[in-house]
């Protein structure tokens, strides 16, 4: 591959945030196609008031699974190759989004993949500001889904502006392996989801009992897990758009701390069988790890107890 290849997908990358929310808001028409919702039923909503949603549904059994976004489209833009991964048990999730050409990107900027955050160079940390990852419940109705954030790379009181309309939207299931995320206001944006590993309603669902909040999930022999910041990072003065224009400002204001504590947030998915390794996650070092490191030192209690077995070496206190 050419330099002027690895730079293409560098800039590719560090578009990949801007090109996410296009499609996810239809070009910044969202706002004006979704005004009938409660605020009660905005992501951040509970999180930031320390509640929680009632359940009173679960999701259906066919969409309990795991499942990879093949095709993501709206507002006159569409991506096909991102490395994806929604986990969804009976009522909690994890959704973790890389874009396809990170690695590359990294290797652009500074040679060869980092070992850990301070092995990073501010490029790269730039880098890695460009994904996606979060994790919660979800209230379900009649092909309705809203979810409700309870571990979110794109929040941070105070940094990042917490989302103004809901998660909400219809599943149009497509036959036994594929279905349809459609925008509940109008259908302004489209998710192709695609199972991953077997059908059947085995899930489990663990959430850390202490302050660093965490969420693992199983269904469909898959796992994944998102892990909350073990440091706040501060204002900058303002609330920013997003983790990478948060990440962007901290660093152009040579406030690298705070630029490391906003991507503290760990997330990745793997394959619920042996040690349980991680196969791909936001932190490339974690890549190859048994998820018991990753979450070493956390103890979690069953939020959503199903057939799945425990991951091996992960602290449970039930």
């Amino acid at each position: 591959m050419t330099t002027t290849a690895h730079r293409r997908i560098l800039r590719d990358v560090l578009a990949w945030t801007r090109l996410q929310a296009r499609i996810l808001t239809a070009h910044g028409r969202a706002n004006a196609y979704f005004t009938d919702f409660e605020p009660e039923e905005l992501p951040h909503h509970h999180l930031r008031r320390g509640t929680a949603p009632t359940l009173t549904k679960t999701a259906p059994a066919w969409a309990v699974g795991c499942w990879a976004r093949p095709l993501f489209s709206g507002g006159g833009r569409a991506t096909a190759d991102d490395r994806v991964r929604n986990v969804q048990g009976l009522t909690h999730f994890v959704d973790v989004r890389i874009p396809a050409g990170r690695d590359v990107a990294l290797k652009t900027v500074q040679g060869e993949l980092p070992t850990s955050l301070d092995d990073c160079s501010d490029d790269a940390l730039r880098v890695l500001a460009r994904q996606h990852a979060f994790g919660g419940v979800g209230v379900f109705g009649q092909a309705i889904c809203t979810r409700h954030h309870v571990v979110d790379w794109q929040f941070a009181p105070d940094c990042i502006a917490p989302r103004a309309r809901p998660n909400k939207w219809r599943l149009v299931q497509q036959g036994p392996d594929e279905w349809v995320e459609e925008a509940f206001a109008g259908g302004y944006y489209y998710e192709l989801w695609r199972r991953v590993g077997r059908r059947g309603g085995d899930a489990l669902a663990l959430r850390a009992d202490g302050e660093r909040d965490a969420l693992i999930v199983v269904a469909g022999g898959r796992f994944a897990y998102v892990v909350g910041r073990a440091t706040a990072p501060q204002s900058l003065g303002e609330e920013h758009a997003s983790n990478a224009a948060y990440v962007d400002a901290a660093l152009a204001a040579n406030r690298r701390g705070d630029a490391e504590a906003m991507l503290g947030l760990e997330a990745g998915w793997g394959l619920a069988a042996g040690v349980w390794a991680v196969e791909a996650a936001l932190q490339p070092w974690r890549e190859g790890s048994a998820l018991s490191e990753v979450v070493s030192g956390l103890t979690f209690g069953v939020a959503e107890r199903g057939d799945a077995v425990f991951p091996p070496g992960v602290v449970v206190d039930d």
